[in-house]
């Protein structure tokens, strides 16, 4: 959308496959859990693994949602079956699963608040998956404006205005050679 002007700005966790006359500024990491339900057995072990998550049934977030495929390479690199019961888009819908008892699930630890998700249980899974990278995107040619290098900042601090001008202006400017 933010290709074709149809969006002003978009903000994703994947860039594989971002046309050329996209800016994307890297703004967060995200690093990830395991949700489970609060007696589950994986609270009681001090360091988890790979294998000790494929022992329980897994609600994957879909492959092209917040990571999905990344979650599924980490197993499959090491040769680890899983038994996904679902794929499900929304994280929240993921932790309802695990609140009922479906499986386990894997999320970036943003979307677990303690006070507000009482009938779950988080794992630091940090050793275990790659941190998902969140981008905001413009398209090389937007005018921006001050409500959005507000919201940029606000988003990422580590971007205020300049910054965004700057990392714009690097963008359209022509390589030696002429071609982008």
């Amino acid at each position: 959308m933010v290709s074709s002007g149809e969006a002003h700005i978009g903000i994703c966790s994947s860039i594989e496959g971002a046309s050329d006359e996209l800016i994307t500024l890297p703004c967060h990491k995200l690093e990830r859990c395991i949700i489970c339900a609060p007696h589950h057995p994986l609270l009681r072990k001090t360091r988890i693994s790979l294998a000790d998550v494929a022992r329980y049934p897994l609600v994957l977030q879909t492959a092209t949602y917040s990571g999905g495929w990344q979650i599924k390479r980490a197993f499959e690199v090491r040769g680890i079956k899983l038994n996904i019961v679902s794929s499900i888009a929304d994280p929240e819908v993921a932790k309802a699963c695990v609140e009922q008892g479906i499986g386990i699930t894997v999320l970036p630890t943003r979307v677990f608040d303690p006070k507000r998700d009482r009938g779950i249980r988080a794992i630091h899974a940090s050793h275990l998956f790659e941190p998902m990278k969140s981008y905001v995107v413009l398209h090389q040619n937007y005018y921006l404006r001050g409500y959005t290098s507000d919201f940029i900042e606000m988003f990422a601090p580590k971007w205020p205005r300049g910054a965004i001008q700057e990392a714009m202006r690097t963008a359209a400017a022509p390589t030696s050679t002429g071609a982008r």
